[in-house]
């Protein structure tokens, strides 16, 4: 991922640096941690390079259902949007942890496109990926037709919590220290600092819990990874004490 002022954006001249014998090309949409969702452009140049170098283009859904900008389109819509159908395999992953605010029951399903000539050999492969590991748990399986039953509930009250907490955190951080989040459930912010040491300092002297920038690869030094999902008032507070 690249940065500017305003908002974060895919690095698709970076797909270059795939190694030679890559099978799968993996897109988080809406990304973890940074909340950018592609655009059709950056979809558009994804699934090129996927069909240049025969790769399967697996895109992670799991927090597509919480956006924050009505514009947004969720990836597999880009494929309704052009006569040219896409000459590589696609698969969309999602599940019970976000979609029903419940992380400890793994339960996950996925949506497979596949031209023609691929789809019977893709669905053989993902047959025996799939009785390669354990199956879901009793638990899970129980749970699912109710939870889902429920999911928009869920969705509901998640989102409206997100959305507050969003708000606060940009009366507090203009665009220049905390890039635009399009979606999902965390946001970054960059305060220019050692990163490591202003975590360990966050933790120690004010007592709030962030993640620095290097857990998820940043480059550049100074970056915090904070949760929206918070309770607001909590969520207030702690941003009350980073800005002290």
């Amino acid at each position: 991922m690249t940065s500017s002022a305003f908002h974060f954006a895919l690095d698709t001249d970076s797909l270059l640096s795939a190694p030679a014998n890559a099978r799968i090309l993996l897109l988080v949409c809406p990304h973890n941690p940074t909340g950018h969702s592609v655009n059709l452009s950056e979809w558009k140049e994804t699934v090129r390079f996927c069909e240049e170098r025969n790769l399967v283009l697996v895109v992670d859904e799991v927090f597509g259902d919480y956006s924050f900008d009505a514009n947004v389109k969720r990836s597999w819509q880009f494929l309704e949007q052009g006569s040219e159908k896409p000459r590589c395999p696609i698969v969309w992953l999602n599940g019970l942890s976000k979609v029903c605010g419940s992380p400890q029951v793994k339960l996950g399903w996925m949506a497979v496109y596949a031209p023609e000539a691929m789809r019977e050999s893709i669905h053989e492969t993902l047959e025996y990926v799939a009785d390669a590991y354990l199956s879901v748990s009793s638990m899970a399986q129980a749970l699912a037709t109710p939870l889902l039953a429920e999911s928009a509930n869920y969705e509901k009250q998640i989102q409206e919590r997100l959305q507050q907490n969003l708000a606060a955190l940009r009366e507090k951080f203009p665009s220049k220290y905390c890039p635009e989040v399009l979606g999902g459930w965390y946001a970054v912010i960059r305060l220019g600092d050692n990163d490591e040491e202003l975590t360990l300092r966050l933790l120690r002297e004010k007592h709030v819990l962030v993640q620095p920038g290097f857990f998820f690869d940043f480059e550049e030094d100074g970056w915090i990874v904070i949760s929206l999902l918070q309770e607001p008032d909590v969520f207030a507070e702690g941003l009350r004490r980073i800005c002290s």
